[in-house]
């Protein structure tokens, strides 16, 4: 619950505690593990959602029953390898992304992933591929 502190940027926990977490509840495999640390071998920013955001995707989609995704911004593709685990064998994500280099990791992590099936990554600018 969010308090005067919070609203004003406090925080109540420390790298050590979201290592914990993220050991704990969001422990990554060798495919997301690839997936995490591509955009630093790639010389993108490290802008990815952190482990335990993308175990929290992950338990959203569960919990509505989500069988179609559509992702605007791939980057290196570690959120779209969350949101594929999540959803069933027929479940599709579409994914979003802009910069070329960006798919072309993108593409490379999901197909490590064993995911090509579950996940497309369409090339373009978010408001054209989506309105197309």
């Amino acid at each position: 619950m969010a308090d005067a502190n919070s609203r004003s940027g406090q925080t109540y926990f420390t790298g050590p505690i979201l290592d914990w977490c993220d050991r704990t509840h969001a422990p990554h495999d060798e495919a997301l593990q690839y997936a995490f640390d591509a955009p630093v071998r790639a010389g993108m920013p490290p802008i990815h959602v952190a482990a335990s955001e993308g175990k929290l995707l992950e338990l959203m989609l569960r919990m509505v029953g989500a069988k179609r995704v559509v992702e605007l911004g791939t980057l290196a593709g570690y959120s779209a390898l969350r949101l594929a685990r999540a959803l069933p064998d027929d479940g599709k994500v579409w994914t979003v992304e802009f910069d070329e280099q960006h798919a072309a990791v993108a593409k490379d992590v999901i197909a490590k992933a064993g995911l090509t099936k579950k996940i497309e990554v369409c090339l373009g600018r978010g408001v054209d591929v989506v309105y197309d």
